[in-house]
């Protein structure tokens, strides 16, 4: 993530909650810690694109793109779905009670099986472990907030093992950044239905090169738009 308080946010939401699922839950004491470790430190990870439900929204211009220029790609939501399972893509929740009710329904499902003969107690323990520390990673992609809820935004995670992409890397704020490409098919297949162009102070000439992109590219069909928000330099 950019913002590294997104994953703090996430790690003190499952910790309180767990914490209080404990208090009425005894045998669930034992999972916490499967719960709380770093992922990285079990070998698990995840990737995040993130995507926003406004195409225009001046927030999002000035905090993503330079100076308040660039371009927003507008995606089909029918073509994602259909590329990437739902349990992968989907809305990121900001409202606390709604992520305690996220969280409640997971640790409740996974954890039903804790208690039984001892002879399989073991092999139970750790599949129950292995399940909430899966879950729970990818829950902690879609928990953000509630001071972000202006964003109203949408993410498609990706799991090294599961998804088969190259692991690349790129500079930001003086860190090494791993990131990964995930497929979208080709031209006719592409999600991408519009291209917004951003506060620009040359809004005729930027639709007139980018039509002429994506159409060598062949994405004749993608629509431009371009954002009436003005230009302040």
């Amino acid at each position: 993530m950019n913002d590294i308080s997104e994953h703090v946010y996430a790690n003190k939401v499952v910790e309180e909650f767990t914490k209080a699922y404990a208090e009425s839950h005894p045998g669930f004491e034992a999972y916490r810690w499967a719960c709380l470790t770093n992922p990285l430190e079990l070998g698990l990870d995840v990737y995040a694109a993130c995507f926003c439900e406004e195409g225009d929204l001046l927030s999002q211009w000035r905090s993503y793109a330079r100076q308040g220029t660039g371009y927003a790609l507008e995606f089909s939501w029918a073509k994602l779905r259909n590329r990437f399972p739902l349990n992968r893509l989907g809305r990121v929740e900001y409202s606390g009670n709604a992520q305690k009710e996220i969280l409640g329904q997971i640790v409740s499902s996974l954890a039903s099986g804790s208690s039984g003969a001892q002879g399989d107690q073991d092999r139970r323990f750790s599949t129950i472990a292995a399940g909430l520390a899966n879950a729970l990673l990818t829950v902690r992609a879609f928990l953000k907030a509630e001071t972000f809820r202006e964003e109203k935004e949408w993410r498609v995670i990706a799991f090294p093992g599961a998804d088969e992409f190259e692991e690349l890397y790129r500079p930001s704020n003086n860190l090494v950044v791993p990131y990964c490409r995930l497929p979208l098919g080709t031209p006719d297949e592409l999600a991408i239905t519009k291209v917004v162009i951003g506060p620009s102070l040359h809004p005729k000439a930027a639709a007139h090169s980018l039509r002429r992109f994506l159409d060598s590219v062949g994405l004749a069909g993608v629509a431009i738009d371009a954002s009436p928000i003005p230009l302040r330099v």
